[in-house]
């Protein structure tokens, strides 16, 4: 599973512009709001490094929720207070420096989508359980990446460009789907002489989707500039995944053909004491295994059905 790294930042130190500004603007003292100041200040400090589980993810949308009052009541559209945003690309590492709250707010939700990526890749996947987990943290990113998608726009860094941020849903909605195929197959291996065709045929379905969804984020890596940033052991995993669950998909059709005439042969063979099917002139009719079954119309004219025997 490929999991994201985190955007890195400077620190902002939001006590004089705030207090400044609340002294300007709302013409009340200051000293009363220090203390929610530091702790909008403390907060941001530690967004800077959350931890790697549900506690970071915790933190990151409390600070995301209180950018939200933080935007309302002193970034107005028509004046800067002088406070900064600078992040770093977590592709390339290359700064970028806004004084927008958007852009805050955009790069604290990718980290958080990140936090996800790497919750999910690191869950048990030989449990059904940890399976589980893999799906929901992979599926939370693919919505949080899409979020940014739809309400960020003119991006100043490369990895929240729209044509970045595509490949990054489809890659988590990909790797989603890749702990539901392995999930099938923790039931085919607890599965004992029962017929195992229709799980093999929806093994070789959820394959041959997998085989079809990385061979798109492929096409779109290649379609765009997005292959310049992106690292470069994805753009060789990506079309390997597509390749290796194509020939997963075979296998699966083949054991579930396999299985399917296994079991009819089992429920085809005659009981001990029972009368054998009987063919035009009354005879029993026994089909070797040498039997050659054809159709006569599919064939080329001047073949001889008698030499295909």
């Amino acid at each position: 599973m490929i999991p994201l790294g985190l955007k890195e930042t400077k620190e902002v130190s939001f006590m004089e512009p705030f207090s400044d500004f609340i002294l300007e603007h709302y013409s009340e003292d200051s000293n009363v709001y220090e203390d929610a100041i530091a702790d909008i200040t403390d907060t941001r400090q530690a967004a800077k490094t959350p931890t790697r589980d549900g506690q970071g993810v915790a933190l990151l949308f409390r600070y995301y929720n209180l950018l939200y009052y933080v935007e309302r009541r002193f970034f107005p559209p028509d004046r800067s207070l002088g406070v900064y945003f600078e992040w770093y690309d977590s592709l390339t590492g290359v700064p970028s420096c806004q004084r927008t709250v958007a852009f805050e707010k955009a790069c604290i939700l990718f980290n958080l989508a990140a936090i996800y990526t790497q919750i999910g890749a690191r869950q048990d996947r030989s449990s059904e359980k940890g399976l589980d987990a893999a799906v929901d943290n992979f599926l939370r990113a693919a919505g949080v990446f899409k979020h940014i998608y739809d309400t960020f726009t003119n991006a100043p860094s490369m990895d929240l460009k729209p044509q970045v941020l595509e490949v990054l849903v489809a890659l988590m909605l990909a790797q989603a789907r890749e702990c539901l195929y392995e999930k099938l197959l923790l039931q085919l291996e607890e599965m004992t002489n029962v017929d195992c065709s229709s799980l093999h045929r929806n093994l070789s379905g959820e394959a041959t989707q997998l085989t079809r969804e990385y061979q798109e984020i492929h096409r779109i890596i290649q379609s765009n500039e997005a292959h310049t940033y992106l690292p470069e052991c994805w753009a060789g995993l990506v079309p390997l995944k597509s390749e290796h669950y194509r020939a997963l998909a075979h296998y699966h059709t083949a054991k579930s053909i396999d299985a399917a005439l296994h079991s009819f042969k089992a429920t085809s063979t005659p009981s001990k004491g029972k009368p054998q099917p009987k063919g035009f002139g009354g005879s029993t009719q026994t089909l070797t295994r040498d039997t050659f079954i054809y159709d006569e119309s599919s064939l080329e004219g001047d073949l001889n059905p008698a030499m295909l025997k």
